[in-house]
């Protein structure tokens, strides 16, 4: 999927095909065209250094093959930091020999199909004394906290892999905190 835009300022760069750096005032910015959307994505690298910004914008984003999803469809991803540190020291420890292949195995040596994961994540939830939790919990309070902090709703919708929106405005909760805010800006 090509950039909508083909041609670059001198303070815009290309890091990969849909995806680049630009200077916004003082700090640097990535930008990723969405093309089902037709829309840009936006955020702050918040760096001031040019260097800095490309190198934190290769790491914030990476590609999750086909095989490796659980809807067998290839999709972006974006990391936190913290995330993005953990996850390459475990790829370093267990490193690959294809790209297709599984991040995380079974004792078996297999890679965990969404239903194994599933079942995994509804048993830390139950050993922590959380009741009612599903494995979507950790993605709907991920989303309804971001929705919070003012994230539109087709940036959400990237984050999560979603090509409908319907589908992330059913992920996000409605808090009192939110309609209280909401109904303070009237």
């Amino acid at each position: 999927m090509p950039l909508k835009k083909q041609t670059f300022n001198a303070d815009e760069i290309e890091i990969y095909d849909e995806a680049v750096v630009y200077k916004r005032g003082e700090y640097w910015q990535m930008r990723m065209w969405l093309g089902k959307e037709k829309k840009y994505a936006r955020f702050s690298l918040r760096t001031r250094n040019r260097d800095t910004a490309i190198d934190k914008a290769k790491k914030y984003y990476h590609e999750l093959m086909a095989a490796q999803t659980k809807g067998n469809k290839a999709r972006k991803v974006w990391f936190a930091e913290k995330i993005r540190v953990e996850l390459a020291a475990y790829v370093a420890a267990h490193k690959p020999k294809q790209l297709t292949q599984p991040l995380f195995y079974t004792q078996r040596s297999e890679g965990f199909t969404a239903n194994t994961l599933t079942h995994i994540v509804n048993g830390i939830y139950k050993n922590a004394g959380i009741s009612g939790a599903t494995s979507h919990s950790g993605r709907r309070t991920g989303l309804t906290n971001l929705a919070e902090r003012g994230v539109g709703v087709r940036v959400l919708m990237a984050l999560a892999g979603h090509s409908n929106m319907a589908t992330t405005q059913r992920y996000i909760d409605l808090r009192p905190a939110m309609l209280k805010a909401a109904v303070e800006l009237v």
